[in-house]
């Protein structure tokens, strides 16, 4: 998978997500996010939401076509 590339994101929200990259589990997210206030909590859920629509987008655009073969064979 290549990287994400989201693109029009303001200093606050890369610095956020740099933080965000940076945290090894979920659960590190999550709790450094309660620390938060509210504004930015609100800011990395949005990020949050990007990423998982930029990642989907990303491999809507792969090429199917061996899955959709393989798939095939099961077709009744």
């Amino acid at each position: 998978m290549e990287p994400i590339t989201i693109t029009g994101l303001n200093a606050q929200q890369v610095e956020l997500l740099n933080t965000m990259w940076s945290l090894p589990e979920l659960e590190d997210l999550m709790a450094w996010k309660s620390t938060l206030d509210s504004h930015s909590q609100q800011q990395v859920d949005l990020l949050m939401q990007m990423v998982v629509l930029a990642a989907t987008d990303q491999i809507m655009g792969e090429d199917t076509t061996a899955a959709a073969e393989y798939l095939e064979q099961f077709r009744l």
